[in-house]
């Protein structure tokens, strides 16, 4: 998916960022007695602060969850057996929480059902898979982080059974996150997808 990201910082200082998210199915396994498989998020991105020099961001996880929480009203990363993250050119690390908001953005990702959801009239989106007319849904999730704060997240989903995951498009406003100030606006949209998705953590297991 195409990302773009702007915010600022408690210092008065603004950033943009840009680049792509990647999220794939990576591979299946069985993990006592339970059929699982492994869910992969990789983003690329280019940050750039207040017209400084553009720095390079690469991160990448990788969750094993069984299958039957990987469906429409569960909360996927409640049941996950293990993760594992991988920043820049950095090793795997195990994560020791992937349900933790302080290790990035999983608890979006794989949320649950949205607090107070409500239905959208269909719109016309234009993707990788041509103009659809996508139903929307719009809600919030609410995550505590260090230190006792509380990070809130307002979305807005547009989606569409053809679309890998559901979703075509998606627009975040994020409040509260450590060391920001005001509000975070991430917006993504389908810009590629395919059925040969490999690893970028092959060894993680």
């Amino acid at each position: 998916m195409d990302l773009k990201v702007k915010g600022g910082s408690k210092d008065q200082r603004t950033f943009t960022a840009k680049g792509t998210l990647r999220m794939a199915s990576v591979g299946q396994t069985v993990e006592d007695g339970q059929k699982c498989r492994w869910i992969e998020v990789a983003w690329d991105s280019e940050i750039q602060e207040d017209g400084d020099k553009a720095i390079k961001e690469k991160q990448v996880y990788k969750v094993l969850v069984p299958e039957k929480f990987l469906a429409k009203g569960e909360t996927p990363l409640d049941h996950a057996v293990r993760a594992w993250r991988q920043r820049g050119k950095g090793g795997p690390q195990k994560l020791k929480d992937p349900k933790s908001a302080d290790e990035g953005p999983l608890p979006i990702l794989l949320a649950g059902p949205l607090k107070d959801a409500k239905s959208l009239p269909k719109t016309e989106v234009d993707s990788k898979l041509g103009k659809l007319q996508c139903e929307g849904v719009t809600g919030t999730l609410e995550f505590k982080v260090a230190h006792g704060e509380t990070v809130k997240c307002a979305l807005e989903n547009r989606l569409h059974p053809d679309a890998p995951f559901g979703a075509v498009s998606t627009h975040w406003l994020i409040e509260g996150a450590p060391g920001l100030e005001g509000k975070m606006d991430w917006t993504m949209k389908l810009i590629d997808f395919g059925d040969k998705a490999a690893s970028e953590m092959p060894d993680a297991k």
